[in-house]
């Protein structure tokens, strides 16, 4: 069997709980892998609490000792004691408890969750973390960063990105020696990585997760940073400063997306009074105020915007386009124009995101016009090939045994050359009428020598 060596540095021992992920030929298949993703951390020394309720109870087990014991409680609430983690107000001796819903199911907030809760404390910080399979995620992670309404392909392809993306943050999170001490979580909750809520109703989600199952992109034999957005606005990637396209060059991608035209993201129009404005800038410097006038400085080749000029009572004030999109509670993309008129500030943009991978509006558009989803996938990450993980329980002789090879992934399904040309031909008659376009305004343009190179290379 062809097998693919993933990065040693993660592939050596990326244990969790006396669990390693693996794929091998001489090893038997397990059916789950169980990542940890942050829902909650504190500071210890500061007031807070977690509240955690499930039907049937819990079962409380020391992740350090192992020692397990049935707490009857429906409802357990997590809090700090005199320094150290307390449940419904017991002070614990360990620093790390894992709490296991014996119905299967736990309420936090406003949601439900499947898998266990692990409470850790750690350089006086407090971490609620869901540790869930994989596959489990995924499907609930689906539901928050794409409709379920949207094309099945589109669906698949974005259970692939989203698959991607956490082994990603795996590798990262676990450290180069395998040292889980690095950081008590894989992937955080929130849109800083990918939007998880718990479990729902949706089996289209669950559909395209299973159809992908185990699939994700490579490039070079390592996962990719497969990232996303909601409308990328036609801003051609390659373009973009502060990117590292050397250690990325699979975002590099030197042509524009079309297919998001039609959503109501693609262009789109903010207004904010001088007063919101001149509240931000006091918190910069409170002798700034009033603003006189400001106007975009300077913008890359994308067309983000990367300084802004502002003129205020005491002078000029020059702000990057982060600290301009801070100010404003974070605009949708900084692909943008900037004006005073009267007394607000009007913003015309393009796109919602960062302008980096897969345009999510896009690629229903693609999806509707009948690409596959690994077509779709292979145009927004030029250059990335696709493999299938499994993962297997590898028993502790064994890994001493293997070493550094206990970890694996096998070759999965590449994109063959027919699909790969297809996907170049549309790449082609985009470009063809972006070109048209071009002479039409007096822009006319050649192709980018990088994308001659990529068709050809073989």
């Amino acid at each position: 069997m062809n097998i693919l060596r993933l990065q040693k540095i993660l592939w050596c021992a990326v244990a969790l709980f006396g669990l390693v992920i693996a794929v091998s030929a001489d090893l038997p298949e397990r059916d789950r892998f169980d990542v940890r993703v942050l829902l909650a951390d504190a500071d210890a020394k500061a007031a807070f609490s977690w509240t955690l309720y499930s039907d049937e109870g819990f079962m409380a087990r020391d992740a350090e000792q192992g020692i397990a014991q049935e707490l009857h409680a429906k409802s357990i609430t997590i809090s700090v004691k005199k320094g150290r983690i307390a449940l419904n107000g017991r002070r614990l001796s360990g620093h790390s408890i894992e709490l296991i819903p014996r119905s299967g199911e736990t309420s936090y907030g406003d949601y439900r969750y499947a898998g266990t809760f692990i409470v850790s404390q750690r350089d006086e910080r407090l971490y609620l973390v869901n540790k869930i399979d994989i596959e489990e995620y995924l499907c609930a992670v689906l539901r928050w960063e794409i409709y379920p309404c949207w094309p099945p392909e589109s669906l698949e392809a974005m259970a692939i990105a989203c698959r991607t993306y956490l082994l990603y943050n795996v590798i990262k999170s676990r450290g180069s020696s395998g040292d889980m001490e690095r950081r008590p979580f894989d992937i955080r909750a929130t849109i800083a990585h990918q939007a998880y809520k718990g479990l729902h109703e949706f089996d289209g989600l669950r559909r395209a997760v299973e159809a992908t199952r185990g699939e994700v992109m490579v490039f070079n034999g390592k996962p990719i940073e497969a990232m996303y957005e909601a409308c990328c606005g036609g801003v051609i990637p390659a373009h973009l400063e502060g990117v590292d396209f050397v250690r990325a060059p699979y975002l590099k991608r030197d042509y524009a997306c079309t297919y998001c035209k039609a959503c109501r993201d693609f262009s789109w129009k903010e207004t904010f009074t001088l007063a919101d404005l001149n509240e931000a800038i006091c918190s910069y410097d409170d002798g700034a105020m009033p603003i006189i006038d400001l106007h975009i400085s300077r913008k890359d080749r994308a067309g983000i915007v990367r300084e802004v000029k502002i003129k205020t009572k005491t002078g000029w004030y020059r702000l990057s386009g982060r600290r301009i999109n801070s100010m404003f509670g974070g605009v949708k993309s900084l692909c943008c124009t900037i004006k005073k008129q009267g007394k607000h500030i009007v913003m015309n943009g393009h796109g919602w995101g960062h302008h980096l991978g897969l345009c999510q509006r896009g690629a229903a558009a693609m999806a509707q016009e009948g690409w596959e989803h690994r077509d779709i996938l292979t145009f927004y990450y030029p250059g990335a090939s696709f493999t299938t993980i499994r993962v297997v329980t590898i028993p502790p002789a064994v890994q001493e045994e293997k070493g550094e090879e206990a970890l694996t992934v096998e070759k999965g399904p590449e994109v063959s050359p027919q699909a790969a040309e297809k996907v170049e031909e549309k790449i082609e008659k985009i470009e063809a009428k972006q070109e048209t376009v071009s002479r039409k305004s007096g822009l006319a343009h050649k192709r980018p020598v990088a994308h001659r190179e990529r068709k050809h290379k073989k």
